[in-house]
């Protein structure tokens, strides 16, 4: 039976078996998939994998992250004997054993290959770095809404408590006023 392996960042791998007869296999955080992947990086309907005449092929079922290899996005890859492929930011690692290979071989037909097939296990892809960029981007990004927040509300009290507008008196105040004035 192949197998594959879901390891979601900060949680446990979680193995799964595929029968060899089964033709589909859906993939996503919804509870109504197969296999449900809890991650957010994850669409409700992330993908599909599906038994072939030649192997086994995952399908992007169009999600937003999609199904990434070495960085490069892909909406269907041919599985081989033992790879890595990800979806969001959660690895799915797909093994099939020799006697598997030998089964799929019988019933592969003689036709043109795949736009890409996934012939290796890719390196683990340091995902440490993008998710400290975003998490110091959104950071960033709080930051500044709370110091606009903060501004607006002092300028709104200003102006209830003298009827003047904030920024005027600061556009005008003795310290902006060219020396001499």
């Amino acid at each position: 039976m192949p197998r594959f392996t879901i390891h979601v960042p900060g949680l446990e791998s979680q193995p799964y078996r595929i029968e060899l007869d089964r033709p589909l296999i859906t993939l996503g955080r919804g509870a109504d998939n197969d296999v449900v992947i809890p991650s957010n990086s994850v669409s409700t309907h992330h993908a599909n994998l599906k038994r072939t005449a030649s192997g086994y092929e995952l399908h992007d079922a169009g999600s937003t992250n999609g199904i990434m290899v070495d960085d490069v996005r892909h909406m269907m890859l041919s599985l081989d004997k033992d790879c890595t492929v990800y979806l969001g930011d959660v690895s799915m690692h797909f093994v099939l054993t020799e006697e598997e290979l030998a089964t799929l071989e019988k019933a592969k037909p003689t036709t043109a290959p795949p736009p890409h097939r996934v012939r290796s296990a890719a390196a683990p892809r340091n995902t440490s770095s993008t998710s400290m960029t975003d998490h110091v981007v959104a950071t960033t990004i709080i930051l500044l809404l709370a110091a606009l927040a903060f501004f607006a509300g002092l300028a709104i009290r200003h102006q209830k408590e003298t009827g003047a507008s904030l920024i005027q008196e600061i556009m005008t105040s003795p310290s902006r006023k060219a020396p001499g004035h």
